[in-house]
């Protein structure tokens, strides 16, 4: 298994005290995490980055003959959204190899494709045909708060089985809908997180956020601030 120190000094990246939590857990081999946080608390760096070592812990066994694939989907309601997560893949991947510039596009979706069988792709929740049919070792779904649940439940909980793949749901709280319910799941296995905004503590400016409390309708300001269901 690769080293995250080894992996963080070479992007230089150093995960903040609630990103490390997250982290901590999903070392443990736990089958879904499930981290609802206000914004800019850092779920999508998070998230690129244990999609990031997935991927290269995939390669390497590729190249031990251990297996012949890693896949891997950044799942959104819309492409653009998808590359939240995406970008800072996209960037980390390119210190780590940069002569990789040749195998990234945008079109028609997000990817990072080294060989057949060996990539990372963006995927959009609004294109349910486009998630049939495969067999992933990772999930990232984004935003999964304001997708549809059938997108999960129907298609993506599928391509999942046979290669005892696993999935992080991340999102911005929207009341007490079936991210609710993932979340709730979660809590039961110790793999629920539930962080606000100000738990940030690389954010530049919280004193704007403790201002937006008073300026902004209350629910608004707990929802996407406070992450609050």
């Amino acid at each position: 298994m690769l080293s995250d120190l080894k992996i963080q000094k070479l992007i230089k990246w150093i995960p903040h005290t609630g990103q490390q939590k997250v982290l901590d857990c999903w070392k443990t081999g736990v089958e879904r995490v499930v981290i609802a946080s206000g914004v800019r608390w850092g779920k999508s760096s998070i998230c690129g980055f244990i999609a990031l070592k997935t991927f290269l812990e995939g390669i390497n066994d590729i190249k031990k003959g251990k297996r012949d694939s890693v896949k891997i989907w950044i799942v959104a309601p819309s492409y653009e959204l998808s590359q939240k997560v995406f970008s800072y893949i996209v960037k980390w991947y390119l210190i780590i190899d940069p002569e990789a510039a040749n195998k990234i596009s945008f079109r028609p979706f997000p990817q990072i494709k080294i060989a057949e069988g060996i990539w990372i792709q963006g995927k959009s929740a609004t294109e349910p045909q486009s998630l049939l049919g495969e067999e992933l070792d990772l999930i990232v779904f984004d935003e999964a708060a304001v997708a549809n649940p059938d997108i999960w439940e129907t298609y993506l909980s599928a391509r999942l089985i046979s290669r005892n793949g696993r999935v992080i749901f991340i999102s911005t709280p929207f009341g007490m809908n079936w991210f609710w319910k993932e979340y709730e799941k979660a809590k039961e296995i110790g793999s629920a997180f539930n962080f606000r905004t100000i738990d940030n503590p690389t954010l530049e400016n919280p004193e704007r956020v403790k201002a937006l409390e008073k300026e902004l309708p209350s629910q608004v300001f707990k929802q996407n601030y406070l992450a609050s269901f």
